[in-house]
């Protein structure tokens, strides 16, 4: 199993805990995990997410909304261009 697949499957775990559901931890904010990952490894991580969101579906998972922060920082950084 590549190191890749162990960090995945740690995912759903990390979700479905009560620390991260009830955002022990957190300054009243809403419960977050970041992933990095290789961007070789982009098509099984697309692959997992889909499996992730139809899981949530059988396995209550409070709510799962997934963002691409390079495309949220590319957004950021054109607005401020374009707002001067």
């Amino acid at each position: 199993m590549d190191l890749i697949d162990e960090r995945l499957n740690k995912i759903e775990g990390i979700i479905k805990d009560d620390s991260f559901r009830m955002k022990k931890g957190l300054g009243n904010e809403f419960g977050y995990y970041i992933f990095d990952y290789d961007p070789r490894d982009e098509l099984k991580i697309r692959q997992y997410i889909k499996f992730l969101k139809k899981r949530s579906i059988k396995i209550p998972i409070t709510l799962l909304k997934l963002l691409n922060l390079i495309y949220i920082i590319s957004l950021l950084k054109y607005s401020k261009r374009t707002a001067i």
